[in-house]
């Protein structure tokens, strides 16, 4: 991750990005606030459940007393919104649910009013992952002291997080020093999913310190091509009907996993699936000889041959539903029977003369008769009619006819008598 890049890392108020020198200050002397606890993280959720490595580098640069810093992966429902303050030695994550934390306190002893010479790494963790870590002593699950000052000195520090499901476990060096092992260790049980935001959080007293972040990377078990589930991405798969409207869309849906077979629960791999609707016509259609044309080889029954039309493929719409799976769509305003033919992979791609994969590292499926797109209905139009008053209706008119001109030759009556 490169901190100073924007689509890289996530910062809350109070961060300082210092592009001159390349680092990122997470709480700063000058700039950040008392009394408050500043975070930075990933900018989207990372598949870390069956494993990953987090490393970053930090350094005390004034004299004031630090908190300390804490290494955190949450899946909060919330997300990066609205994260619960929290304080001095809180260092940010201690009213936050689905969240496991590897805090480097610089003053473990505080509790007890003494001066701050002890320091400590701890693993913070909750019973459930609706809890929070509020209650520090019941999530505190292993700790170890450090024994040399990381105060104050203006060295650089480096911490690696090493986590594996399986075997379960996790492991805290600093500066190559094995210093917090934790067996049985299950991060998706903790966190209820195998996705989360990984970060750095910190938090301020009284007298803010400057604490540098001069980088910080994350390894994960990426998705894994070979690995994808085909889901309803089968040849045998059932067409789907749709309006032939330009608007109306359907498709089929693939999930992704990782090199350990799991499912993969987060997004961001849009690019890595390529999919094409290609026409299907039986064979009595109009032929365009200079078309390519290929034969299905699963026909719909034993008596119709259907023709393959590569050449008039379309393109899919790729929709990433951002929990590890993928949705091929087709929208046509053309009546046809679609094909599909999808992979997935960085450089997964079909020969479409012979219709063959071009290479075989990539996940390849198809569907036979994926979409049949069907024409418009044409609505009914209301024709123009003639109204034809009715029987009341006539009746009606005559009366108030027949009223008024009464009316009228009684009041022109009056006028003559009135004259003479």
């Amino acid at each position: 991750l490169d901190a100073i890049a924007d689509d890289q890392v996530a910062l809350s108020q109070g961060v300082v990005r210092d592009v001159d020198a390349n680092v990122v200050q997470l709480t700063s002397a000058a700039s950040t606030g008392p009394g408050v606890s500043t975070w930075l993280f990933t900018p989207q959720a990372q598949n870390v459940g069956a494993g990953f490595v987090a490393t970053f580098s930090f350094r005390v640069v004034d004299e004031a007393p630090i908190e300390g810093l804490a290494f955190v992966a949450t899946r909060r429902p919330d997300g990066l919104d609205d994260i619960p303050t929290s304080t001095g030695s809180g260092l940010g994550y201690r009213f936050m649910t689905h969240t496991v934390a590897v805090a480097i306190d610089m003053c473990a002893d505080r509790g007890d009013g003494d001066a701050c010479e002890d320091q400590e790494i701890r693993l913070h963790y909750p019973d459930s992952p609706d809890g929070s870590n509020a209650d520090m002593a019941g999530t505190k699950r292993v700790y170890d002291g450090v024994q040399r000052s990381l105060r104050y000195s203006n060295e650089v520090h480096t911490v690696s997080i090493e986590y594996l499901q399986r075997p379960d476990w996790i492991e805290v060096y600093l500066d190559d020093s094995l210093y917090l092992r934790k067996t049985g260790f299950d991060l998706e049980e903790v966190l209820g999913g195998r996705n989360a935001y990984i970060g750095l959080m910190s938090a301020t007293g009284d007298v803010p310190a400057t604490l540098e972040i001069l980088n910080f990377t994350l390894e994960t078990i990426e998705v894994e091509p070979s690995q994808t589930d085909a889901g309803t991405l089968t040849p045998d798969a059932e067409t789907l009907d749709v309006v032939g409207d330009g608007e109306d869309a359907a498709g089929f849906t693939i999930q992704t996993r990782d090199l350990c077979g799991n499912v993969v629960q987060n997004g961001g791999y849009a690019d890595y699936m390529k999919a094409w609707y290609v026409p299907v016509r039986t064979l009595d259609s109009v032929l365009d000889l200079n078309e390519t044309r290929r034969v299905l080889e699963d026909s719909v029954d034993n008596e119709t041959e259907w023709i393959l039309y590569p050449d008039e493929r379309v393109e899919a719409t790729i929709v990433d539903n951002e929990d590890g799976s993928y949705t091929a769509l087709l929208s046509s305003s053309d009546v046809d029977v679609y094909a599909l033919y999808a992979c997935f992979g960085p450089d997964c791609a079909y020969n479409w003369t012979s219709m063959e994969a071009m290479e075989s590292s990539s996940f390849y499926s198809h569907v036979d008769f994926a979409v049949r797109v069907n024409a418009l209905t044409p609505s009914p139009t209301r024709s123009p009619v003639d109204f034809v008053a009715s029987a009341n209706d006539d009746s009606n008119v005559l009366l108030y006819s027949a009223v008024g001109g009464g009316v009228a030759g009684f009041f022109l009556m009056l006028s003559m008598v009135l004259l003479f």
